[in-house]
C-alpha cells in the first residue's frame, strides 16, 4: 500500500462514523495525533472521546463502535481487525485500517511521527491545515528531524504564517531560567533540577531584557563538558518553530508539556492545552515542572545494574523512559543502553541507541520479550519493553545475544 492510500481509507472509514472513541498514547506525540484527529472530527460533525493512556490490551477496547489508536497499536498482533491505528512504530498490527510510514517504505523513526500522520489524515476530512503546528510539536517530542514528510508538513504551516521558523535555546520553559532547571533531553549535569546553581549562571551573565544568550552558552558549555557529548552540546542551540495559533507557542515547550502531562496522568489537561482551550497553560506548565524535577531526581538517583555495562536502574518506575531518553541524548554513547525501572510484578525496559547506530533495538528486544512473555514496541533507535521480573536475566542475555549477532 502506498501512503496515500492507506490514509485515505482510514480517513474515509473515520468520516462514516458518527462516533470514534480515540485512543492516544500518552507521550506529546501521541497526544499531538489524538488532538489532531479528534479536531478534525468535531469539525465534520462526528462525536469523539479522546483518552490517554501509557499502555492497554484489547480486553480494554470497546466491544463495538469505531476506534482509532494514536501512537500506539502499531506493535500488537491481538488487535481487532476493525481497530484503526495512527502510529509510526514498527508494524506488527495486520488490520486494513492502519496509517504507517513503515507500510509505505519510509523511516518512522526520523520522517514522519504519528502526529505527521494523524495530519495527512485530517486533510482528507477537510481543511485542518492550522493544525500543522501542534504536529510539529508532536515530530519535536518524538526527537524526529524535519525531513521528508515532516519537512512538508512544516513548510506547509510555515507558508501558512502560522509557524515562524527561527534559531535559538532550545529549553523548554517559560523563561529562561525554567528552561535551564527543566532540562532533560540533554540534561545538563550540575544545573538541571538546581535552582541555586540556575541563580548562579544566570547572575553571570546579564544583559538587556535577559541573560546575554552567546555568554550563558558559553557557561553552560563549560559546566557541562566533562559530562556531556559534543552532540549533546551541540544540540542546545539550534532550529525553533513558533507556533502562532498555539497557546504554548513554542514547538519545543509545548512537546515538553505535552509529554509531562501526559506521563504524569494529566493526559485530560494535556488535550485541553491541544484543542486551544482558554485558562489551561499555567497549570500544564506547574505539572511539567513538577514531572520534569521528578524525572531529574530519579535521573541523579539512578545506579548501574550490576549484570550487564551500560544497563541502569531506577525506583520511579514511571520515569524509567524519560529517564532513558535523558542519558542517550546526555551521554550519546556508541553502544545501546538501557533502563530498568521495577514495577510490581514486572519490569519496565527502555532501550536507546544514538541515531545511525546498526543495532536495531526494536527487533532485538521484541524477541527477547516475547520469548519470556513480555512485548515491546519502537523503533530501530528507542524501544520500550513490559517484561515478567523472573525473566529479566534471561531476556537481558537474549537482548545482548541479538545486538551482538
Amino acid at each position: 500500500m502506498t501512503l496515500e492510500a492507506d490514509t485515505e481509507l482510514l480517513a474515509d472509514r473515520l468520516g462514516a462514523q458518527e462516533f470514534v472513541e480515540v485512543m492516544a498514547h500518552h507521550s506529546a506525540d501521541g497526544l499531538a495525533a489524538g488532538v489532531i484527529l479528534g479536531t478534525a472530527l468535531w469539525r465534520a460533525g462526528i462525536r469523539f472521546r479522546l483518552r490517554c493512556m501509557g499502555e492497554f490490551s484489547p480486553a480494554d477496547l470497546p466491544d463495538e463502535g469505531a476506534i482509532v489508536l494514536c501512537g500506539m497499536g502499531a506493535s500488537r498482533t491481538d488487535l481487532p481487525e476493525h481497530v484503526m491505528v495512527v502510529d509510526h512504530h514498527v508494524p506488527h498490527f495486520a488490520g486494513p485500517y492502519q496509517l504507517n510510514p513503515h507500510r509505505a517504505g519510509m523511516d518512522g523513526e526520523r520522517e514522519l511521527s504519528s502526529a505527521g500522520a494523524a495530519y495527512l489524515v485530517a486533510q482528507h476530512l477537510g481543511d485542518h491545515r492550522d493544525l500543522a503546528g501542534i504536529a510539529v510539536a508532536g515530530m519535536v517530542g518524538e526527537g524526529q528531524l524535519m525531513e521528508g514528510m515532516n519537512r512538508e508538513i512544516c513548510n506547509e504551516g510555515v507558508a501558512l504564517g502560522i509557524i515562524t521558523p527561527g534559531r535559538g535555546l532550545r529549553l523548554p520553559g517559560r523563561d529562561v531560567a525554567e528552561g535551564l532547571l527543566l532540562s532533560l533531553q540533554p540534561s545538563l549535569p550540575g544545573i538541571t533540577g538546581s535552582e541555586e546553581r540556575v541563580k548562579e549562571l544566570l547572575a553571570r551573565c546579564p544583559g538587556e531584557g535577559g541573560p546575554d544568550t552567546e555568554v550563558l552558552l558559553s557557561l553552560i558549555l563549560l559546566e557541562i563538558s566533562p559530562h556531556a557529548s559534543a552532540m549533546a552540546m551541540a544540540s542546545l542551540y539550534g532550529d525553533r518553530h513558533g507556533l502562532e495559533k498555539e497557546l504554548i507557542p513554542d514547538a519545543h515547550a509545548l512537546a515538553a508539556v505535552l509529554d509531562a502531562c501526559g506521563r504524569s496522568g494529566a493526559g485530560g489537561l494535556a488535550a485541553m492545552l491541544g484543542f486551544r482551550t482558554d485558562g489551561s497553560p499555567e497549570q500544564a506548565w506547574e505539572v511539567t515542572r513538577a514531572w520534569r524535577l521528578r524525572v531529574a531526581a530519579a535521573l541523579q538517583a539512578a545506579t548501574a545494574w550490576k549484570e550487564a555495562e551500560g544497563w541502569y536502574q531506577v525506583a520511579d518506575a514511571p520515569t524509567g523512559p524519560g529517564v532513558a531518553d535523558a542519558l542517550i541524548s546526555t551521554m550519546a554513547p556508541a553502544r545501546p543502553l538501557v533502563v530498568l525501572a521495577p514495577d510490581g510484578d514486572v519490569i519496565r525496559v527502555s532501550a536507546r541507541a544514538i541515531p545511525g547506530c546498526r543495532a536495531n533495538l526494536e527487533a532485538a528486544l521484541d524477541a527477547a520479550a516475547r520469548a519470556h512473555g513480555g512485548r515491546a514496541s519502537g523503533n530501530r533507535c528507542s524501544a520500550d519493553a513490559v517484561v515478567p521480573a523472573g525473566a529479566l536475566e534471561g531476556i537481558a542475555a537474549a537482548f545482548r545475544e541479538a545486538l551482538a549477532a
